[in-house]
């Protein structure tokens, strides 16, 4: 993938990295999503999203969909830790996940 002089390509990368694996991760999930969805793409970028060939038709749209995905998996996950044990291992999974999430 090119970036297309996109700056926000980084924090899509990072988010990536995050969810997928590999690269260098985000730690900042939401808030480089967010930053994604305000910032409008280069006009490269959007070439590249709408041509007949092109991955995505509304790649704003898609980048909001994802960050409303975090958001949501950040509620669930503050609902879940707060049952979990201290004790339990999966709090400190819980933990560090609810960690990236912001």
């Amino acid at each position: 993938m090119t970036d297309n002089g996109d700056p926000d390509k980084a924090k899509l990368v990072g988010v990536s990295s995050a969810l997928n694996g590999g690269g260098a991760p985000s730690g900042t999930l939401i808030t480089d999503m967010t930053t994604v969805v305000s910032t409008a793409p280069t006009a490269a970028s959007n070439a590249l999203a709408n041509n007949p060939n092109g991955p995505i038709m509304d790649s704003t749209g898609c980048a909001n969909s994802v960050n409303i995905m975090l958001k949501e998996a950040k509620n669930i996950l503050t609902l879940v830790n707060r049952v979990l044990d201290g004790a339990d291992p999966m709090k400190t999974l819980v933990g560090n996940l609810l960690t990236a999430l912001v």
